[in-house]
């Protein structure tokens, strides 16, 4: 009896096993948004990415492809108005334009900004401060390996001391001049760059606050985007951004990280932001440390 009912299970499990149903699934209807992103800081000149958001699995994925060329962008500092313009400039690593709004004046300290983005009759708006406190880096270090809930990485160690006072907000940038024979973490070389150097600037994914840490000596280990070789050199600054670029960011990080951890919960950065319903993004502002040189001794 017992070989007649293996013999049943074997038999269903074969017809199982041997069976290929093709389930059509119906798109469920998108309704793009539109994406601003503008981070703002002293000395320099204004810059925003606006583009249209499109379904996970658009083959649309380029600057060129995204940009919404018809926006219209004002930045208002009290009496100062002026309209940014599209521009763009190559990106040697992905090989493609980088297409953006730039204004003209210098974006000045301690001053209030608002951010007004136009589109197809819709009007976006959001301000900014730029009275954010510049940070000073302590120590630059390096580890060759450190692990995090995205496995194992080597990296850039920033040792800073942070001021007294809640509400310092921190973000890692760093700028390098990569060879072509340097190649991005994910082991992709672009054809665009071969044969000559290319400046990068890597910006943190990762922003950091000083919530339960507030005037300690802190420490962030950040993994850098692309490789590198024995004696490059690299300019390592701190950028001390406002609430609204930790909290637009950190959104980011935390919706990522829900995708490796389960006991993380999903943050929708679809819902009403800054900019109120029909957009998402954010509009910020930064300052930048004094640059720290560091030699990658391995």
């Amino acid at each position: 009896m017992k070989s007649i009912q293996l013999s049943l299970l074997l038999t269903c499990l074969a017809l199982l096993a041997g069976c290929d149903r093709v389930i059509t699934v119906a798109p469920v209807a998108y309704d793009g948004v539109v994406s601003i992103q503008s981070l703002i800081t002293p000395g320099q000149i204004a810059t925003a990415y606006v583009f249209r958001t499109v379904p996970y699995f658009d083959a649309s994925v380029s600057s060129n492809q995204l940009v919404i060329r018809t926006a219209t962008v004002i930045l208002i500092d009290g009496e100062n108005r002026e309209t940014l313009r599209l521009d763009s400039t190559f990106n040697a690593v992905r090989c493609e334009y980088d297409y953006y709004f730039k204004g003209q004046r210098l974006v000045r300290p301690g001053q209030a900004y608002t951010l007004t983005v136009q589109v197809n009759g819709q009007t976006f708006t959001a301000s900014a401060s730029t009275n954010q406190r510049k940070a000073t880096i302590d120590s630059i270090g390096y580890t060759s390996s450190y692990r995090d809930v995205y496995g194992e990485h080597e990296g850039v160690l920033v040792t800073f001391t942070d001021p007294v006072g809640v509400g310092d907000y921190y973000r890692y940038q760093m700028n390098r001049v990569i060879p072509d024979t340097v190649i991005r973490a994910e082991t992709v070389i672009s054809p665009c760059s071969i044969g000559k150097t290319t400046y990068v600037q890597e910006v943190g994914r990762s922003v950091y606050e000083d919530r339960n840490t507030d005037g300690t000596r802190q420490q962030i280990a950040v993994e850098p985007a692309f490789k590198h070789k024995r004696g490059q050199e690299a300019y390592i600054k701190l950028l001390t951004v406002d609430r609204n670029t930790f909290q637009f960011y950190d959104n980011l990080d935390r919706q990522k990280l829900a995708q490796f951890n389960p006991f993380v919960e999903p943050v929708y950065i679809s819902k009403p932001g800054q900019f109120g319903a029909g957009a998402i993004g954010v509009f910020g502002a930064y300052a930048i440390s004094d640059s720290v040189r560091f030699v990658y001794h391995e």
